[in-house]
C-alpha cells in the first residue's frame, strides 16, 4: 500500500507562495498538495484540480494548529514582520 507524502503550503494564494505553487504543481500531483491560505476563494483553480484548501491566518493559532494537522511537509512562506502594514508596503 503506498501513502502519498502530503506537502503544505503556507501562505499559497500571495506572491510567493501562488509561485511556489505553481512550481509543485509542475513536480507533484494536486492530490498530494494541501494550500493554506487567509483567503481560500483565490485557489478555486486549484482545489478543482484536487489539491485539499485550507483557511487559516497567522493571527489565529487554533486555525493554524489546525491547518498544519496531518502535513508532512510544511512550505511556510515567512515575512520579515508579521505586522500587516509592514508586509503591504
Amino acid at each position: 500500500m503506498s501513502h502519498s507524502h502530503s506537502i503544505g503550503i503556507f501562505p499559497a494564494s500571495g506572491g510567493i507562495g501562488g509561485g511556489t505553487v505553481k512550481h509543485m504543481l509542475t513536480r507533484l500531483p494536486p492530490t498530494d498538495l494541501i494550500l493554506i491560505s487567509r483567503h481560500p476563494e483565490n485557489l478555486a483553480s486549484v482545489k478543482a484540480q484536487g489539491a485539499e484548501i485550507r483557511q487559516a491566518d497567522y493571527d489565529d493559532d487554533s486555525a493554524l494548529h489546525h491547518a498544519f494537522h496531518g502535513i508532512d511537509t510544511l512550505f511556510l512562506i515567512s515575512y520579515a514582520s508579521v505586522e500587516h502594514e509592514y508586509r503591504s508596503q
